[in-house]
């Protein structure tokens, strides 16, 4: 019986559907139905369109949506009246039955193969071999197809599966022998050996279409949840889940359901998994259980424990299964296991990870969302060998120095002996010099109350994340109930190290005196110094813990403006931390010795210490600390845009929250006036003063008072003093002893300026004196130059023209040592009006150059040059230029559109800025300071 069902009609041919031998399951040759939600991606459609080519290939691992993808293209194509035959593969199909099933597949699409049947029932019955027989009935179907003459779209899905050489001979030969009008679609996770698809592809014929083509892109992922992910779960989510479809379809389906974050990361980890399951978690188990026996499967489960499959760490640590199971395992899993790019990091700080091991064999990982699922299944399963093997993963990892992974797989077995064990072996508080500060702070989430209990020396390293997190007062109540457990801080845990434990202590005590969280003066200090000086000198002592004292005491020696001692102490501090492979210790350390060169005048060597270094935020900071006293922070915004940032953590440490607020602020004064600057430091003292930073405190306060005096507002800056409790003596003022350099540099300067606002002459200029002779002694060229701009202001303001030169020429002399312009700058009125005078005069050539150059960056007609923005807005400006013609405020706001009260509200802010006390005044100052021109 030849009963048929007509299907369509296409250019004028009839299609028919011939009966087929009844065990043909129909199921294999209908296209799947489009999956619920799926969303058209209308590039890549545009670059997979199988009637454009012979062979279309979409390889990929399971999930990436080959099958889904290739669904709509066919439906598509069938709705516009393509003859579309599907068939998915099996393999337990013979030759002969997969024949029958193409044959099938195409009739059922409608192609008429009721001539070619009853050739082969006849040719059959003279051919012996049934291989032979199968590809004469092929041959066959071909003809059919030929005599269609329209485009046939045969999809052959899942091809991995056919494993017989007989199979993959009849895939060959569709590929070498169909007729032209054929075109041909498959999907596969791993290509079967020994067909070609190479050939097709390279004449032009075919082409491969792999995972990265078919990984949703971070638009696609957007339009796929509908837009409704914010900015920061549309960069979780493409991250998470790297594009892979069956992964955005199980967080699509979570979030549909309504299910919480918490949900979700109980299902990441060890306990059941009802939340979990879904569709890609049954299309893992389902590969996992086809292509693995029992005692593969358990090695796959236990190898998802790992970060990534390092073969010489998985043989390590499963000495009993890899041997046996490992290579045939990863050779099955083609698709789930994927090799690491070799420019990628292994996600331990200061340790890159590659796509080989340091053996030089490959390290292949599993796909997040496969091996999130193994590891919950290995957890769920067997939960007391989950804990075990993520035991001997942390030991693997710590000798290996991933002193991060170490830690989290410590965590993950539950053994809070063996995190302490990881974190004492890695130095404790001593590893931020091998790490980084970062890598402490991380570090100390892994310190539970029973680990510091069982490790006394472990809280210091969270005593010194209390610090760093200005938590200052628990940082303290911890460093005294470990004095009081360890008697004095001499008898560590038993099998402990009773010298490490002192050596830590003194560690810890340093870091508050390097953070400004004790004086110099202070007698913890003073202690702690001493303690490091004699441990220093201990011949048993590691490198590392030998670094770190030679660092402590250069970085006081540095506070102090000892700073030959400084070099020779860090010289030894870095020979230490190069042995011991201290990376961040000797970046610290450099980071010292560039301040002192900053402080010395020595610019080039500080812009070498400061440069492209790492951390980037301390690097910058100081940068613009050196720019701004060589006034060039125009040049410093095109190289390092928006480098300074409020600091709102202990850790950065004295010396980078003084220069990045210095910086800040007069950033803010020269934008909008004292006001501005004003604003930012009472911000900044703020932060010092709720984290109990004395040093911080006292060198804030003086910069609030400078800028008060700058500001006019003198009798306020007067009772700030006092309230701040400030010292008046000369000998406190210049005490190199108990405060740091910068303490005395910002205190003293701003006592000048004190004194010289308030007609104190005498004052002024004695301790402008001593303050010189003090920079000189000790070296310090930036608070000199400081000092001596301080004091020609003061003489010149005070009538003495003369004494204002002499300081005007020693500035310029010294000006040809070090290019420190900004304290000119800073007193910009004074430095302009003698400068002109001096220009008069006979100067030396050099000298000349000197004056000649700042009057060049002190021009207030070309205010770009000096690389700073002007203090005066535009309309403050143009107020100026008539307030000079002589104009009255009726005049002037006639002129410029404003109401006269507009006009003395600008008038206000000038006089304000420019220090002038009516309108005559701030016209002749205009006049000298060069920002009007005489009429």
């Amino acid at each position: 019986m030849t009963g048929t069902d007509e299907t369509s009609v296409a250019a004028g041919a009839r299609r028919v559907r011939p009966r087929a031998d009844p065990w043909l399951l129909t199921s294999r040759v209908t296209i799947p139905e489009r999956v619920h939600g799926y969303l058209r991606r209308p590039q890549l459609l545009g670059r997979c369109q199988p009637l454009n080519r012979h062979l279309t290939v979409f390889h990929a691992p399971c999930g990436f949506g080959k099958t889904t993808l290739l669904t709509d293209i066919f439906h598509r194509e069938r709705a516009r009246g393509v003859l579309t035959a599907w068939l998915s593969l099996d393999e337990t199909d013979s030759l002969e039955t997969l024949v029958a099933y193409i044959e099938f597949a195409l009739g059922h699409a409608g192609l008429d193969t009721s001539t070619q049947r009853s050739e082969v029932r006849h040719s059959s019955q003279t051919i012996d071999h049934p291989g032979h027989a199968a590809l004469g009935r092929m041959g066959l179907v071909m003809r059919a197809i030929e005599d269609y003459r329209m485009p046939c779209l045969l999809a052959l899905d899942e091809v991995e599966r056919l494993v017989d050489p007989e199979q993959i001979r009849l895939i060959d030969f569709l590929l070498r022998r169909s007729p032209r009008n054929l075109h041909l679609a498959m999907t596969m996770r791993n290509g079967p050996p020994g067909l070609d698809l190479a050939s097709a592809v390279v004449d032009g014929r075919g082409t491969i279409l792999r995972v990265d083509d078919l990984r949703f892109a971070k638009p696609e992922i957007a339009l796929f949840f509908g837009g409704r992910l914010s900015r920061s779960e549309l960069a979780e989510m493409t991250d998470r889940t790297e594009g892979w479809p069956a992964a955005l379809r199980i967080r699509l389906d979570t979030r549909t359901r309504g299910e919480t974050a918490g949900n979700v990361e109980q299902a990441r980890g060890a306990g059941p998994l009802p939340r979990y399951e879904g569709i890609a978690a049954r299309s893992i188990r389902s590969r996992i259980r086809r292509d693995l026996k029992d005692e593969e499967r358990d090695y796959l489960l236990d190898v998802s424990l790992f970060d990534a499959i390092e073969l010489e760490m998985v043989e390590e640590v499963l000495p009993e299964t890899h041997s046996k199971w490992g290579v045939g395992v990863l050779s099955k899993l083609k698709g789930l296991v994927q090799p690491v790019d070799a420019s990628a990091k292994s996600g331990d700080r200061g340790k890159a990870g590659g796509g080989r091991e340091g053996s030089g064999r490959e390290v292949l990982r599993l796909h997040p969302l496969v091996r999130e699922y193994c590891a919950a299944r290995r957890a769920q399963e067997a939960p007391v060998r989950s804990q075990m093997l993520h035991g001997r993963i942390a030991l693997a990892m710590a000798r290996r120095g991933r002193l991060d992974s170490a830690l989290r797989h410590a965590a993950e077995s539950g053994d809070h002996y063996l995190v302490g064990e990881i974190l004492e072996g890695a130095g404790g508080v001593r590893l931020w010099s091998r790490y980084g500060m970062d890598q402490l702070l991380a570090s100390d989430r892994f310190l539970t109350a029973e680990v510091i209990e069982n490790f006394p020396r472990l809280a210091f390293l969270r005593c010194s994340a209390l610090i760093a997190r200005s938590e200052l007062q628990r940082a303290f109540e911890l460093y005294m109930a470990v004095h009081k457990q360890t008697l004095g801080f001499r008898r560590d845990r038993a099998g402990g190290d009773d010298r490490a434990l002192q050596i830590d202590s003194v560690l810890v005590q340093s870091t508050w005196l390097v953070f400004g969280c004790q004086p110099l003066g202070s007698e913890i200090v003073k202690q702690a110094l001493a303690d490091a000086g004699e441990l220093v000198t201990d011949g048993q002592l590691d490198a590392a813990s030998r670094g770190l004292l030679y660092a402590i005491l250069c970085a006081v020696d540095c506070q102090r403006a000892r700073f030959e001692s400084s070099r020779w102490l860090g010289t030894q501090a870095k020979q230490c931390f190069a042995l011991a492979n201290a990376r961040y210790g000797s970046v610290f350390v450099d980071f010292l010795l560039g301040m002192a060169a900053m402080a010395e005048g020595r610019i080039n060597d500080a812009a070498q210490s400061f440069a492209r270094r790492s951390p980037a935020l301390i690097s910058r900071v100081l940068m613009a600390e050196l720019y701004l006293e060589r006034n060039q922070l125009k040049a410093h915004r095109r190289a390092e845009p928006g480098s300074i940032v409020p600091l709102r953590v202990v850790e950065k440490g004295l010396d980078v929250h003084a220069a990045a607020y210095g910086v800040a602020a007069e950033l803010a004064f020269e934008n909008d006036g004292a006001d501005g600057a004003l604003q930012v430091v009472e911000d900044a003292l703020d932060f010092a003063v709720a984290n109990a930073l004395p040093s911080l405190v006292r060198h804030l306060s003086a910069l609030r008072v400078s800028y008060l005096v700058t500001g006019a507002r003198v009798e306020q800056a007067m009772r700030l003093w006092r309230e701040a409790n400030l010292p008046e003596r000369e000998a406190e003022l210049l005490d190199m002893d108990h405060q740091s350099w910068r303490e005395v540099e910002s205190v003293s300067c701003a006592r000048i300026r004190l004194f010289a606002a308030r007609g104190e002459l005498e004052a002024a200029r004695r301790l402008a004196e001593q303050l010189r002779e003090v920079a000189c002694e000790r070296g310090l060229m930036r608070t000199q130059m400081r000092c001596v701009a301080l004091w020609m202001s003061a003489e010149y303001r005070a009538g003495n023209m003369n004494a204002a030169a002499s300081r005007l020429l020693e500035f310029l002399r010294l000006l040809r040592k070090a290019d420190y312009a900004r304290p000119l700058v800073r007193e910009r009125e004074v430095s302009v009006s003698l400068l002109r005078r001096l220009m008069g005069t006979a100067l030396d050539p050099g000298l000349r150059a000197s004056a000649e150059s700042m009057q060049k960056q002190l021009s207030a007609e070309n205010p770009a040059q000096t690389g700073l923005t002007s203090p005066y807005t535009k309309r403050e400006l143009e107020v100026l230029e008539r307030l000079e013609r002589g104009l009255s405020d009726k005049r002037i706001a006639r002129h410029l559109g404003l109401t006269e009260h507009g006009v003395r509200y600008h008038l206000k802010n000038i006089f304000r800025k420019i220090g002038a006390s009516n309108r005559m005044d701030a016209a002749q100052r205009a006049r000298a300071l060069g920002i009007v021109v005489e009429s």
